[in-house]
């Protein structure tokens, strides 16, 4: 769970931080981001304490489908940013990463059961595409995509955070993934 939300909150930051410089925003404003994502990976240790460990069968599972979803995330996205690149459409980089962002949650909703990623998902979707149809490229594009995906991120690391506290609570394994 920490570490999903480690890598949530820096990938939360750092879609804040583009977004925002990309509409403009001076570098003090773009980092409002970093203590938000502190604060939420706070929130996700302290959510973990005294939760019942995982069994290593478990854990495995778990690291095997996160694994393949970012494999597949990390692979993609700089294949999506380089295809905008060289069709000379770099304004829809935020669009294309967002919509592979929230792809990756799907798997894991699926094969982990955590029927809350397949909301992140849906949201994060529809962020990116949204911006594309509903927003001409440029600044507010990027006021648009970047925020919002950082904010559906950070609920979503929230969301698990009070989850695993209700487990941790009740004395039961919280069986999170780790995203």
């Amino acid at each position: 769970m920490v570490t999903g939300a480690i890598v949530m909150g820096f990938f939360a930051a750092a879609s804040f931080a583009v977004g925002m410089l990309g509409a403009g925003a001076s570098w003090p404003v773009s980092l409002i981001g970093l203590p938000v994502s502190a604060l939420t990976i706070l929130a996700a240790a302290l959510a973990q304490r005294g939760a019942p460990p995982r069994s290593a069968a478990e854990q495995e599972r778990i690291g095997t489908v996160i694994g393949w979803a970012s494999t597949f995330e990390g692979v993609m996205i700089p294949v999506a940013c380089a295809a905008c690149g060289v069709l000379g459409r770099p304004d829809l980089m935020m669009a294309s990463t967002a919509v592979i962002v929230g792809l990756h949650f799907l798997p894991i909703a699926y094969f982990l059961n955590k029927p809350g990623f397949y909301a992140s998902a849906f949201a994060i979707i529809c962020i990116g595409i949204g911006g594309v149809a509903a927003l001409p490229a440029g600044a507010l594009r990027s006021a648009l995509i970047g925020p919002n995906l950082a904010a559906v991120l950070w609920v979503s690391c929230w969301v698990r955070a009070a989850l695993t506290r209700n487990a941790a609570k009740r004395g039961r394994s919280p069986s999170l993934s780790a995203h």
